[in-house]
Order: structure tokens, then C-alpha cells, then sequence
């Protein structure tokens, strides 16, 4: 096969969410939000059939990221290891 040096960029799947901590749940037709606080895995479940498939995606994004802003740290690059030492 011949290459032709362009990359390959898969459409997204209706069902990825995009962002890391939330899925959908095929079996039980929800999205779900996973996070770990204090060491523990948690997850809270948004129905699509009370919701609607994209409120229930939304939601679920919403409190993954609000659980992100509640329990995470995170170091970027303005956190280098010289900034740390002072």
C-alpha cells in the first residue's frame, strides 16, 4: 500500500463525548460521569429517558467538570518544577 503522507481524522462517534470522564452507558441508555474523590471511584448517571439524549450528554459534561474543579489539582505549565522550589 502507498502512503500519502495525509493523516487519517476519524468523524466523531455519536456516542464519544469528547471529554475524559464522561460515557455512555449502551446497556442502560444514560451517560455517565465518572471522577475520583478522596481515592474513590464515583459516578452519577444522567437517563436519556428523563433527559433527552443530548441534556443528559450536557449535564453529565457539566458535572464531570464541576467535580474537576472540586476534587482535582492541576499542574500546567506555569507550575514548572523551579516555580515549585522557591
Amino acid at each position: 500500500m502507498e502512503r500519502s503522507g495525509r493523516a487519517t481524522v476519524r468523524k466523531p462517534v455519536e456516542h464519544q463525548s469528547g471529554v475524559r470522564g464522561v460515557h455512555y452507558d449502551k446497556s442502560k441508555h444514560r451517560w455517565q460521569a465518572q471522577w475520583y474523590e478522596a481515592g474513590e471511584k464515583k459516578a452519577k448517571p444522567f437517563s436519556i429517558k428523563e433527559l433527552g439524549f443530548e441534556k443528559a450528554k450536557q449535564m453529565a459534561i457539566a458535572h464531570r467538570r464541576a467535580m474537576e474543579s472540586r476534587h482535582y489539582t492541576f499542574v500546567g505549565k506555569g507550575s514548572s518544577r523551579a516555580a515549585r522550589r522557591r
